[in-house]
């Protein structure tokens, strides 16, 4: 009996360790491939930036080839395949030429703030003489300046050539229709508008004169009326004649004016007037007044 119970805890000891050893070499299982699949991807991307740099290098592609090789030159990669793509980096810096490229004017003269397009792509690079890393072969270089003028050369950049020097000579725009003056930058003041308002303005002085003039008599004879002088009542009523005329003149001069002065100009240029003289008189007894200007055209 007591050999049968040793048998049958030997037999339940068995089964648990072989349970266990299952369990156990099954999570190790679990882990070993977690970890490899971690591994797998970028061990993949690195073979395969390897490969695709040395298919790139051998097109003449320069530029991805070097692309390639520093992404697989890095410390997750293999140390195998991060020797050569560190290797081939440097090979292909070394083969890359670059190239600096110079806008100037048709005098030779060094234009600031100008830019490039090469081989037609659509960033501008600016031309600050720095080096630019091109691949071998030709390529269009476009020009443009601060004022919209544009050139282009093509060049025909060799390996290994460093720092190369593009010169782009730029004329400067010609100017086109719409930069061409508009009609209302080309309208002139008329030369009769300083004439006639010069000619407004001592009329309107003239008119302020004889009116109060005018108000001093009547204010003076009120206190003589009714046996005023006649002649000093004939004297009021023509610096109240001047007054009115002056006005008159006043408003009629500052009305031609301001027609003038809207009034669309000719498009054949028209002669210069200058006004040398403009002047307003009165006779000793305010009998007469006259109003003259001179002008040369």
């Amino acid at each position: 009996m007591q050999k049968l119970l040793s048998s049958r805890a030997n037999s339940f000891v068995l089964q648990r360790l072989r349970l266990l050893t299952f369990v156990g070499s099954w999570l190790v299982a679990i882990g070993y491939g977690a970890v490899a699949r971690a591994e797998t991807a970028p061990t993949r991307e690195c073979i395969d930036a390897h490969a695709n740099g040395q298919v790139a290098r051998g097109q003449g592609g320069l530029l991805q080839a070097r692309s390639f090789f520093q992404s697989c030159a890095v410390e997750i990669c293999p140390q195998v395949i991060r020797d050569d793509c560190a290797k081939f980096a440097a090979e292909v810096e070394a083969l890359l030429p670059t190239v600096v490229v110079v806008a100037r004017s048709t005098s030779g003269q060094a234009l600031a703030a100008a830019t490039v397009k090469i081989d037609g792509s659509a960033q501008a690079l600016p031309i600050d003489g720095r080096a630019v890393f091109l691949d071998p072969g030709q390529h269009v270089f476009m020009v443009a300046t601060r004022d919209g003028s544009e050139a282009s050369v093509t060049t025909l950049i060799r390996e290994s050539e460093k720092d190369r020097r593009v010169i782009v000579q730029v004329a400067p725009r010609a100017p086109r229709p719409s930069d061409a003056p508009s009609a209302e930058e080309r309208r002139k003041i008329s030369p009769l508008v300083p004439v006639f308002g010069a000619a407004g303005l001592l009329s309107a002085a003239s008119f302020t004169y004889f009116a109060l003039d005018g108000r001093s008599r009547e204010n003076t004879l009120k206190e003589c009326a009714p046996a005023c002088n006649p002649s000093e009542v004939s004297k009021m009523h023509r610096s109240y004649l001047a007054a009115d005329v002056s006005l008159g003149v006043a408003i009629a001069s500052l009305g031609l004016g301001v027609y003038f002065l809207l009034q669309p100009s000719a498009t054949t240029p028209s002669r210069s007037i200058a006004m040398s003289s403009l002047s307003l008189s009165t006779s000793p007894d305010l009998s007469a007044v006259r109003l003259s200007a001179s002008a040369a055209f």
